[in-house]
């Protein structure tokens, strides 16, 4: 009798509220639990009727408990570990990690009085009534919204005795702040006031157990919750797909596992892995799942968007199916990029990455988490796939799915390409190898592909490294970059990963560079020779077949005489260019070695200096791909080459405007320092694309134009060379014997169809 009156009571309640508190101000009621009390929604737990202002609104949304038939709970123990780890974003490099947040599998009716009794004296910790923190005031009069614009609940919690009441209720969460502390204790939290919450817990809950309490429960969301990801669904949807009966819970905790190991991927993958504490004490193991909460009004996206502590997808049958379907995960579904996407793009990913990185480096690094966790668990195997899965933004807040084309063939003839025994230019030549796969003019992410997971193949039984530890290992290291040292001292990507790889596996590892025609700088080639190479040829790996890869032998690579190093340190080397010859011979303007180069290093107010750097010849084997030397650097006007042909000045600069015609031939004399007595042969590599954008305008058949040299010859002497450091030149040149070792119009591979252009492509060795 008395749960009928206090229904027709809540009745009138609802009545009443939507025309006294229509208006009322919602910030005035947060976490309050004295104003708009009705006292005829009964009385509860010795204290206070249930608030019914917002009860229509809370009926929409998030929805409502039915008071009449679900039992509250008088007392619920919640047990808070305080010593689970958790971390802050900017101290490991990442716009966003999964935040500390317990769950309770509690819920807060709406309206109704929760009392949080704590007896420890413990700071830094809130309690939050629902989940679905995302503010919509900014689409008020824009759009028609599905629910209102605030309606969460949150304070912070004091020793003693806490009271909240949330007006639309939701499911309790209690967040942490502040930093870990590993001998933390784990205190009891007392709720009194709210209902149990049937959460799911991946490989915990009993599956017949979970059915019924499904099917009897009014509570309106629950969590889908796993170590590594926990979903906030509604309740709606589970009775729904539980029709399936017992099937769908094996599959959704198949699915469960699944997101439990890609989320797992994405720490182990930035270095939250507890692996070093002593060095990075601020990248421990997670131990907070990360949260993807369903919401019916999104901000913008029509599937999903991201918050700053998760990812909102929409309420939507669609991404149950997602989130709860192990096939839709393997398969990589539409809707999987929803899931996963704004966690790639916009979340888990670096606040600062190496500005100087290779094309396509960036996307593929970033693209590793996807590919390491569709490669852990075998869903590849010799056949063409589209498995590396790539959520994508198109514009700024939309997300779509995206993905590259593997193709056997195309790792086959990347292999191919890395055992070549020769000189090579990674980005103009690498794509070329798959040319015939993709088409056109070929595309280079797929080597950038294969480099990648020939290193993941590489591991060290003895000392439990291998290659999926090391980029953890490598993006710890790149985030105290990022830290300690200033923008011009931080190393690009492929220095970096050099450096990381000799010091995580002490081996050598130049060799993974030399074989794609990666530029790795002379420092990190230095420290690398003093261990031990690596014992596999891993750029001759398969992912396609994983393959197993044959034994290294370090002591010969691109030199006949299997002398080690096959590259030389060149930080003491010197070099001049000249143009003219005979008693003509005259050094061009801009020489600098390389202790010069190095000097120049605030540009910013003195542009001369600018073009003495980039134009120095030393620049062809700076390392660097930015830089270059211009043997075009003598002012110049049109002239006619010695083929006749009408050849045209480049508009750039004031050196156009001083032109007068060089004196050909062009020369590059190289003093190699200490190395010099162990060199026995040299490698010469150009680019092989034309260029349009240095051509002026009024050029009209620029196509027929590129930079490769027309003519290369090699001299050598055993004579010493007298370099002048403050001249910069070499002031014997004249009179020492040179040996010819080397013409390419002698060479029957030297040249392109025409027989004028010198043409290298791992042909003149």
């Amino acid at each position: 009798m008395k749960n009928k009156i206090v229904y027709m009571l809540l009745t009138i309640g609802l009545v009443w509220g939507a025309i006294a508190c229509e208006d009322k101000d919602f910030e005035g009621i947060v976490s309050n639990t004295d104003d708009y009390v009705s006292e005829t929604g009964g009385d509860y737990y010795e204290g206070g009727g249930i608030d019914v202002s917002h009860y229509d609104r809370a009926r929409a949304f998030p929805g409502l408990v039915d008071t009449l038939t679900e039992r509250r709970l008088d007392e619920a123990i919640v047990n808070i570990d305080l010593s689970r780890n958790s971390v802050a974003p900017d101290k490991v490099n990442l716009k966003a990690v999964a935040p500390a947040i317990y769950s309770t599998g509690l819920y807060a009716g709406a309206g109704e009085k929760i009392t949080l009794t704590l007896d420890d004296d413990v700071k830094g910790l809130i309690v939050q009534i629902g989940v679905h923190t995302r503010d919509l005031s900014s689409l008020v009069g824009v759009a028609y919204l599905e629910r209102d614009v605030k309606i969460t609940s949150a304070m912070p919690l004091f020793q003693g005795t806490n009271e909240i009441r949330s007006p639309y209720g939701g499911y309790i969460w209690i967040k942490r702040t502040g930093a870990n502390n590993p001998d933390a204790p784990t205190i009891a939290l007392k709720v009194k006031g709210a209902y149990a919450a049937p959460d799911y817990i991946q490989g915990e809950t009993d599956a017949d157990e979970w059915i019924q309490r499904i099917n009897e429960t009014t509570v309106p969301w629950i969590e889908l919750r796993g170590e590594q990801m926990a979903f906030s669904v509604p309740v709606k949807y589970m009775k729904r797909k539980l029709q399936q009966g017992k099937t769908f819970v094996t599959r959704m905790d198949e699915a469960l596992r699944l997101w439990n190991d890609w989320m797992l991927c994405y720490n182990e993958f930035y270095g939250l892995d507890g692996e070093d504490m002593e060095n990075y004490p601020d990248f421990p193991k997670l131990e907070f799942p990360f949260r993807e909460v369903m919401d019916i009004h999104l901000l913008t996206e029509r599937f999903s968007y991201f918050s700053t502590t998760n990812v909102e997808l929409l309420s939507s049958e669609e991404l149950i199916d997602a989130i709860t379907d192990p096939e839709q995960i393997k398969q990589n579904a539409l809707n999987i990029c929803h899931v996963m996407g704004w966690i790639q793009t916009d979340m888990y990913t670096p606040t600062y990455f190496p500005t100087a990185t290779l094309t396509n480096f960036k996307d593929m690094y970033l693209l590793m988490p996807n590919y390491y966790f569709l490669y852990k668990n075998g869903w590849w195997g010799e056949t063409n796939t589209s498995r590396v899965f790539s959520g994508k933004k198109q514009g700024t807040n939309v997300m779509a799915s995206t993905s590259y084309q593997l193709m056997s063939s195309a790792f086959d003839h990347l292999s191919a390409f890395a055992r070549a025994d020769s000189s090579k230019i990674f980005n103009d030549e690498a794509k070329r190898a798959v040319k015939e796969d993709y088409g056109g003019d070929g595309v280079t992410w797929p080597a950038v592909f294969s480099i990648f997971s020939s290193i993941l193949s590489y591991k060290q039984v003895d000392t439990d490294k291998d290659g999926w530890k090391f980029f953890g290992y490598l993006n710890r290291f790149l985030s105290k970059q990022s830290e300690v040292f200033p923008t011009s001292r931080r190393l690009n990507l492929q220095d970096a990963m050099l450096s990381c790889l000799t010091t995580y596996f002490e081996r050598d590892f130049s060799q993974v560079f030399d074989r794609w025609g990666i530029m790795v700088g002379d420092v990190q080639r230095e420290e690398a020779v003093k261990y031990n190479y690596m014992e596999k040829c891993i750029w001759d790996y398969n992912p396609f077949k994983r393959n197993e890869t044959t034994i290294y032998d370090g002591r010969a690579f691109q030199t006949l005489s299997g002398k080690y190093p096959y590259l030389h340190s060149r930080s003491d080397w010197a070099v001049v260019a000249y143009s003219g010859e005979g008693d003509n011979l005259k050094p061009k303007n801009y020489s600098y070695n390389f202790t010069g180069n190095k000097h120049l290093t605030n540009l910013d107010d003195n542009p001369d200096k600018y073009n003495e750097v980039f134009r120095s010849p030393y620049n062809l084997f700076d390392s660097d791909r930015g830089t270059v030397w211009s043997s075009y650097h003598d002012p110049y006007t049109d002239v006619k080459w010695f083929d006749g042909e009408q050849k045209y000045a480049f508009k750039v600069d004031r050196l156009y405007y001083e032109a007068e015609t060089p004196e050909y031939p062009y020369s590059i004399v190289i003093q190699p320092g200490n190395a010099g007595i162990n060199m026995d042969g040299v490698y010469m590599a150009f680019g092989y694309q034309r260029e349009a954008s240095i051509y002026n305008g009024d050029v009209k058949d620029y196509q027929t134009y590129d930079f490769h040299p027309q003519h290369i010859i090699v001299e050598v002497t055993n004579s010493p060379l007298e370099y002048d450091d403050i001249d910069t030149l070499y002031t014997n040149i004249k009179e020492i014997q040179w040996k010819r070792v080397y013409d390419s119009k002698n060479d029957p591979k030297g040249g392109k169809e025409n027989g004028q252009q010198f043409w290298p492509d791992r042909c003149n060795t």
